[in-house]
């Protein structure tokens, strides 16, 4: 019965060790539809501390692409090539130098732990014209 009672005790504590020791930080949350170049730059350069920008979902957005390399280039345009749509909200943090994404301001991953996905790349004749197809699948790593 000791036993029982001391190993409770000592996980109790060590519990209690763990919540002492996070760090309680508050955020403050900018959305993207008013985030000014000026706090942009702040925040890469992380002068304002403990920003937060938020993606809302339905937020649509431009797309550009770059492709550059000694195999291949892309040969780009001055304008976006297309539109992407939030379909959910993330948050987006940047701490030492790394980007850190949330779906609820309480778990932060990097991007590569929050998303998961494929890249395909086809080659297709359309109209005796040889065209290639970059593809993205993307979604919520569970």
């Amino acid at each position: 019965m000791k036993r029982i009672i001391f190993a409770s005790v000592m996980i109790m504590a060590s519990t209690l060790a763990v919540f002492a020791s996070e760090e309680r930080v508050e955020l403050q949350i900018v959305s993207l539809s008013t985030l000014t170049s000026v706090e942009m730059e702040s925040i890469l350069t992380q002068a304002l501390g403990n920003v937060v920008v938020e993606f809302p979902s339905g937020t649509i957005l431009p797309v550009k692409f770059f492709l550059r390399g000694d195999l291949v280039t892309f040969v780009e345009q001055e304008k976006e090539i297309g539109q992407v749509k939030m379909e959910k909200t993330i948050y987006v943090r940047l701490i030492k130098e790394e980007f850190l994404f949330s779906l609820d301001l309480i778990e932060w991953k990097s991007l590569l732990d929050l998303v998961t996905g494929r890249v395909d790349v086809s080659l297709d004749i359309e109209e005796t014209i040889p065209t290639i197809t970059f593809g993205v699948e993307a979604g919520q790593r569970k």
